[in-house]
């Protein structure tokens, strides 16, 4: 049978697509490669000849959700006019490429309803594998050394820091209670039951990675989620049951285990009832201080920011200068996406990131697109706690999802 080089490059970009999904749980490090073959395979089918009739065709907040990651990119591009290191700055770009990219393969090309649930399912199940992964590994040590830390905290997380990888747990669960409900409403039982299975697996993975927000956003998406059920179903029993098995497992698991809960605990007591330790390093204690830091930075420099390349400098000058030893010797960023974004890049910056969350927001709520919704006000809590696009794996979890969640509100 012989292939068009049109449909050679659409079959190239769907599994280099669906390859992405799959690596970012369990091997973020090659993921890059993955968007390198989309870009490719992009132009080899063809899909640049077509841009302007599907530009024409979406709708205006479409369009401003095409082009704010772009702006957001060029933004840091602009920040090298007044910056003074370009070695930090060239690996910033470098590490951001994805932001630039990925909005604008996928939305330029157009992907459908189909495509779309396909890398939902292909990442669903690559985030189980993950969890399975790091369970095995701590079992492993557990049995050879005697020791539970490779249960809890980082050790947990192997690919990656638990704070990106608590993002790929909420996400499936998000996507994975989307499923459970189709499938519900077609009275599809099992494969209900399999969904709610996958389900109580990311919520213990989210709870032994010890993720304070983590945990904390999984509380508002369970909130969410249970308006949203009760909402849709007429069975007040299943109601009670579900809701029931829910607050049982997630109690069970944070009192069970005590290492988060101990965490959440220090977390109250750090930021309400504990004066400030510029020697500390403890990750609410260092928020505090990288919190302030940053908008000291950013009273200073409230329109151009400090610099792409300088950010990084500066935040430590101003750690010296306020006292801060403990985020200094760590040498911590701002811990907070839209603070890091501000004090770098000044306000353009920040309207530039901040604005397609709220237009997926806002889509999510006028088109009542749950999942689209969830994953939003999820990943606003996120960003405001990580400085989630300073890393390539938080980059590729807020590129690709983003876009996917763009593409079901499209129409």
């Amino acid at each position: 049978m012989n292939y068009s080089v049109k449909e050679i490059g659409n079959s190239v970009f769907l599994w280099s697509l669906l390859g992405l999904a799959f690596v970012i749980p369990l091997m973020p490090k090659i993921a890059p490669v993955f968007v390198g073959l989309l870009l490719v395979s992009w132009f080899i089918s063809g899909s640049a000849k077509g841009v302007t009739d599907r530009w024409k065709g979406m709708s205006k907040s479409h369009k401003w959700m095409v082009m704010c990651w772009p702006l957001f990119y060029l933004s840091h591009v602009l920040g090298l006019i007044h910056t003074v290191n370009f070695g930090f700055a060239g690996l910033d770009l470098g590490i951001k490429v994805s932001l630039l990219i990925l909005p604008l393969l996928l939305m330029l090309k157009g992907l459908s309803d189909n495509v779309v649930e396909r890398v939902f399912k292909v990442f669903v199940v690559s985030t189980l594998v993950s969890v399975i992964y790091n369970l095995a590994l701590a079992l492993f040590s557990f049995v050879k050394t005697g020791s539970t830390t490779g249960f809890i905290g980082q050790e947990f997380s192997n690919t990656m820091h638990i704070g990106y990888y608590g993002l790929c747990l909420l996400i499936a669960l998000m996507i994975s209670f989307y499923f459970s409900m189709e499938r519900l409403a077609n009275a599809k039982s099992r494969e209900t039951i399999v969904m709610v299975m996958f389900m109580l697996t990311y919520i213990t993975g989210i709870i032994l990675t010890g993720s304070k927000m983590s945990f904390l956003i999984l509380l508002v998406f369970l909130l969410m989620a249970a308006l949203y059920f009760a909402r849709r179903m007429a069975n007040q029993k299943t109601i009670v049951i579900v809701l029931g098995v829910l607050v049982l497992s997630i109690s069970g698991l944070y009192f069970g285990t005590g290492y988060l809960s101990k965490r959440v605990n220090t977390m109250v007591e750090r930021t309400f009832y504990t004066e400030l330790n510029p020697e500390s390093l403890e990750s609410t204690m260092a928020r505090r201080m990288t919190w302030d830091a940053s908008l000291s930075l950013i009273k200073s420099h409230p329109l151009t920011g400090v610099g792409t390349g300088d950010i990084k400098d500066e935040l430590m000058a101003t750690y010296e200068q306020k006292g801060y030893t403990g985020p200094a010797s760590a040498r911590l960023n701002s811990h907070s996406q839209f603070l890091q974004s501000f004090a770098a890049l000044g306000v353009f910056g920040f309207v530039f990131l901040l604005l397609p969350l709220l237009i997926l927001l806002y889509r999510g709520l006028a088109g009542r697109d749950f999942l689209s919704l969830s994953f939003a006000v999820c990943l606003i809590l996120a960003l405001m706690t990580e400085s989630m696009v300073e890393r390539e794996a938080g980059v590729m979890i807020v590129a690709l999802f983003f876009s996917l969640m763009a593409e079901r509100l499209k129409t």
